[in-house]
């Protein structure tokens, strides 16, 4: 029986494998698919010693460098509606149970290119020093904080016998040879930023200042205090349905409906409560009025949280499902700033369709503690 694609284990383990990513898009706008061009370990890149340093050694990275990374990082994630955190040995993050960056380079989860079977020779190496032939990587960056369920992604920000490379993982299960596989990301804005700035030519001007507009529709102010309209079930339905299109098609999502992969559909009206589903105590800031979040069983299927302001379009704010930092808990100002992010850059989406079979299906899902049924 054919599977709904976020539910799909076979799926996720290929996008995994291909580092596919619905949000790491080969431009600024989308890209679903990701070849990666590193050649195996031993391969004849690894051999070219034309652009690699003859020595033992590689000195390449430097502070100044480091700090531009994290710029781009920040603008770069903004433009994606992503907000990634630089994660270090002393610092380091959990991403679906491994520790980055530490499992990738101390053993526990081997660096893999592409394929299980491809493990890599790899170190922490945040000066860019290390020996040939093998991956040093500068820095690790992720969203795992932020991002739904099967949509975090980490970056190893690496340099190999003297040339970088932006590796990417999505990779949220485990695998017989215990290999943590990434691959070169197909995002041309991030790989060639890191490029520019490795090549010291600094950080590319389209996110080199202290903002960066994003590539989807954003509005034009604050969004804080502007409340939306009213919805009915059938509104708020057709609104889950575009956001769930976004990465399948009619049918499968059909059929996953049919048979229950996807369950227990829920619209709340979250007007006037935390932005944080009260899982953060120290931010203050609430939704505004007509802010209404839809969510389905499992929560892979992801939760939509947004406000009707047209008859064919919608707000969306990209609030996460679940707060697993801790400075969700004791850093109130950060906590703050990462809910007025969320709240004050949302993105406006055209609605799609619905046919009366699909709002049907939809309806006999509807969750029996819905706000509207």
């Amino acid at each position: 029986m054919k599977k709904f694609s976020v539910l799909s284990v076979s799926l996720l383990s290929a996008l995994v494998l291909a580092a596919c990513s619905q949000a790491d898009k080969a431009s600024n706008t989308s890209s679903k698919t990701q070849v990666s061009v590193i050649p195996e370990q031993e391969s004849s890149h690894s051999k070219n010693k034309s652009t690699a340093n003859q020595g033992d050694k590689q000195t390449v990275w430097s502070k100044n460098q480091a700090s531009q990374l994290a710029t781009l990082m920040k603008n770069w994630g903004t433009t994606m509606q992503q907000q990634y955190e630089e994660y270090t040995p002393d610092k380091p993050g959990n991403f679906y149970g491994a520790e980055i960056p530490n499992s990738v380079w101390n053993g526990k989860m081997p660096l893999a290119i592409d394929s299980v079977d491809n493990q890599v020779k790899v170190k922490w190496a945040p000066s860019g020093e290390g020996p040939k032939d093998t991956y040093l990587i500068v820095a690790c960056y992720s969203d795992y904080a932020t991002q739904r369920y099967a949509e975090k992604h980490v970056y190893l920000f690496t340099i190999y016998n003297g040339q970088p490379y932006t590796l990417v993982s999505m990779q949220n299960q485990g695998n017989e040879k215990n290999s943590f596989v990434f691959s070169q990301t197909q995002n041309t804005d991030l790989k060639g930023g890191f490029e520019q700035i490795f090549h010291g030519q600094g950080v590319p001007s389209a996110y080199a200042g202290g903002s960066s507009s994003s590539n989807s529709s954003k509005s034009q102010s604050s969004s804080k205090d502007q409340a939306g309209l009213p919805v009915s079930t059938e509104q708020a339905l057709q609104a889950y349905y575009t956001f769930l299109m976004e990465y399948n098609n009619r049918d499968s999502l059909y059929e996953a409906l049919q048979n229950h992969d996807i369950s227990s559909i829920g619209v709340s009206n979250r007007s006037g409560e935390s932005v944080t589903f009260d899982l953060s105590p120290v931010v203050k800031r609430t939704f505004p009025t007509n802010t209404y979040v839809v969510s389905a069983t499992p929560t892979a299927a992801g939760t939509l949280t947004f406000q009707r302001i047209s008859d064919d379009e919608i707000r969306v704010y990209d609030v996460p499902s679940h707060f697993q930092d801790p400075r969700w808990d004791n850093d109130s100002v950060w906590a703050n700033e990462q809910a007025n992010e969320y709240m004050d850059n949302p993105h406006i989406i055209k609605l799609k369709p619905i046919d009366s079979d699909m709002l049907n299906l939809m309806k006999a899902n509807l969750s029996e503690n819905s706000d509207l049924k």
